[in-house]
């Protein structure tokens, strides 16, 4: 048997993007300002997408800094949320829908949380994450609950059920308060956090909550 060694691991944080400024301005990433940036994701080329003030920015890997969604060109969309599948499709939320940005800044809509209304009340997609089986997976903060939402729009709520408490167990009778953003892994299970109880937790396959 070899000798032990003991590996230290130096924590390094450095700036890639922004000045410190707070306002909405293209160009190199270090001299790009951001206005509260919030939801982030990542291609597989290494550029970086941030939302800031409903604005979708990109962060190439070059080090430029462009916005390539603003709502102001589309003042009835607010994004919250972004997230990217496989083939780098882009994908965000916000308010009652979720839209797939296109190569040209059009926007196509997959999720229209209007055509649910009659089985699930209103519904606001406020962080998305694209998960296995081409599925999108959402959290409505406001309502305490989750959802699902296959890319032809086929929206259904797998756990909560609108009402704010801390209950973990069978998924549609666990309880969250105040939900604010989730991941998922190759497996289908569902990490979320939980803002007002500061509880991190798992959702598993089978239907079921956990610490």
């Amino acid at each position: 048997m070899g000798p032990d060694f003991e590996y230290l691991l130096t924590p390094i944080i450095s700036t890639i993007a922004g000045n410190g400024n707070k306002n909405n301005k293209d160009g190199t990433a270090l001299e790009a300002e951001f206005n509260a940036p919030n939801s982030i994701a990542t291609d597989s080329l290494g550029n970086i997408y941030v939302v800031a003030q409903s604005k979708i920015r990109m962060i190439t890997k070059a080090g430029m800094v462009t916005t390539i969604y603003d709502n102001n060109v589309f003042p009835y969309f607010s994004v919250s949320g972004i997230c990217i599948d496989e083939d780098d499709n882009l994908f965000a939320s916000g308010s009652r829908y979720i839209f797939k940005v296109n190569k040209n800044s059009t926007l196509t809509i997959i999720g229209n949380g209007d055509n649910t209304v009659s089985k699930y009340g209103y519904i606001s997609f406020d962080c998305i994450f694209f998960g296995p089986n081409h599925t999108i997976y959402s959290l409505d903060n406001y309502s305490n609950r989750i959802f699902s939402c296959t890319l032809t729009g086929e929206i259904e709520l797998i756990a909560g059920n609108s009402e704010a408490g801390y209950k973990n167990g069978d998924a549609l009778s666990a309880l969250f308060n105040d939900p604010r953003n989730l991941t998922v892994d190759n497996m289908g299970n569902i990490f979320l956090t939980d803002l007002k109880i500061s509880v991190f937790e798992k959702y598993l396959q089978m239907g079921s909550f956990q610490p």
